[in-house]
């Protein structure tokens, strides 16, 4: 299917080979809420021999390696793997962009996402605008000396690009090659030197370019980052973000199935944590 997308809608992820399983549940939830989506797995650390990938279809598997990056053999390189797989994902919305029959809406989507409503939301949001993206929070955090506070948003970026949607318009192209050349040599994780990756640069993009919007959807990317403004309910067997908005899709990010009393690795890490399953009880179910 390289190069060869007709007018579509498009949803990826990208990953090694030892986080597919979390791929898979993303991409059979994007094939129960969202069916008119073509679900590509983008693969940055080459085929498997061990690994039937036939047991992903129709989920495409695209391996970096077979898209157009000018300079990948430098920057596979000079990145670590969590520099390298957030550097490429530019080159893989030109990939998909740029194609001779190429997709109209390009979602991107972390591997440890799980969808649980359609994309009619983003895609009415969307529809006016070149690129749409979710802020880590909509509000502010508490002074209450819990980690996380606001400064974390400061470090690693105004928006979370675990998701960023585009529509296939020139403004959106002007974007993501500026973006692309950004990550060729400076998508390090160095926050001495202001750099984090893919994120802090997506911070300008609402000041450089036309069209960008932030929603304010709190059922987009809700993760633990954002909980202290988002409380989880079930309505008639489908969830519920604050009473109000129905939950998209939930970012699973930092957490670990070999420890599922924790929601995320970062309880250990930091002291104070914010969330636990004994506070936030309307989260264990989803977990």
């Amino acid at each position: 299917a390289t190069n060869q997308y007709i007018i579509m809608k498009i949803i990826f992820t990208l990953c090694g080979n030892n986080y597919l399983a979390q791929a898979k549940t993303l991409a059979d939830s994007a094939r129960k809420h969202n069916p008119d989506y073509h679900f590509v797995i983008g693969l940055v650390d080459g085929l498997n021999d061990e690994v039937n990938y036939d047991d992903f279809a129709p989920t495409e598997i695209l391996d970096v390696s077979t898209i157009d990056i000018p300079k990948f053999e430098d920057m596979h390189q000079k990145y670590d793997i969590v520099e390298f797989s957030t550097s490429v994902k530019p080159f893989y919305f030109l990939h998909f962009l740029r194609a001779p029959i190429s997709a109209e809406l390009v979602i991107y989507l972390d591997p440890d996402t799980m969808i649980f409503n359609s994309f009619e939301k983003i895609e009415s949001e969307i529809k006016n605008n070149s690129i749409l993206l979710t802020p880590h929070s909509l509000s502010p955090v508490p002074r209450d000396g819990k980690w996380p506070q606001d400064n974390l948003f400061l470090n690693a970026g105004v928006y979370n690009l675990g998701f960023l949607a585009v529509r296939n318009i020139p403004s959106t192209i002007e974007f993501i090659e500026w973006w692309a050349s950004c990550l060729e040599s400076m998508g390090y994780l160095n926050y001495a030197q202001g750099l984090f990756v893919d994120q802090l640069w997506v911070n300008l993009a609402p000041l450089y370019f036309k069209g960008a919007k932030i929603s304010s959807d709190p059922g987009l990317n809700m993760a633990y980052w954002n909980f202290h403004e988002r409380q989880l309910s079930q309505v008639r067997g489908s969830y519920v973000v604050n009473d109000l908005s129905p939950l998209t899709f939930f970012h699973f990010s930092s957490y670990n199935p070999f420890e599922p009393s924790l929601i995320s690795r970062q309880q250990v890490t930091f002291s104070g944590y914010r969330s636990s399953f004994e506070e936030r009880d309307d989260l264990r179910a989803i977990y």
